[in-house]
């Protein structure tokens, strides 16, 4: 008897973490579209740091802003710089992004290869660490063969 009231209180704990986490995810999911809704709002950047009140937000919440905003941003001076005819600022922001490195883990060996950038890498075994330009980093990671190390921690 005692063993059926034990398993009882199991289900009941599991299914009361489960609904608690379920409960979790919804508010997370409604203040995270509350967010962006304000975003898409609002045209430029400058506007929406006036749309919501920053000092209403959880730290999460400002974390995900931050990087919302950022993206914002850069969408702002792509548009900007092609209405406006900049090319030099257009030629800047692709030298950035093919200059862009990428912290990678290697789960299968790989042979050595010239990089975008015209330096060789590798070989690679398993389970090493390395910098790679952008555009390789991604093309093992899409392919399973590595997977990206986040460096911002």
């Amino acid at each position: 008897m005692n063993n059926t009231s034990d398993g009882l209180e199991k289900d009941v704990t599991d299914r009361l973490i489960e609904l608690i986490s379920l409960a979790g995810k919804l508010l997370f999911d409604i203040r995270r579209n509350k967010i962006f809704y304000s975003i898409s709002n609002h045209i430029s950047s400058s506007e929406l740091t006036h749309a919501l009140d920053y000092s209403r937000l959880t730290e999460e919440e400002k974390y995900i802003l931050d990087a919302k905003t950022e993206y914002q941003k850069r969408q702002d001076i792509i548009l900007s710089s092609m209405l406006k005819g900049r090319a030099l600022m257009m030629e800047m922001l692709s030298d950035r992004i093919r200059s862009k490195k990428v912290a990678i883990r290697l789960v299968k060996p790989f042979g050595q290869f010239l990089g975008v950038d015209m330096i060789r890498y590798g070989p690679f075994l398993g389970e090493d660490v390395t910098i790679l330009p952008f555009e390789n980093a991604r093309s093992l990671i899409e392919a399973g063969i590595a997977i990206e190390i986040d460096t911002e921690y």
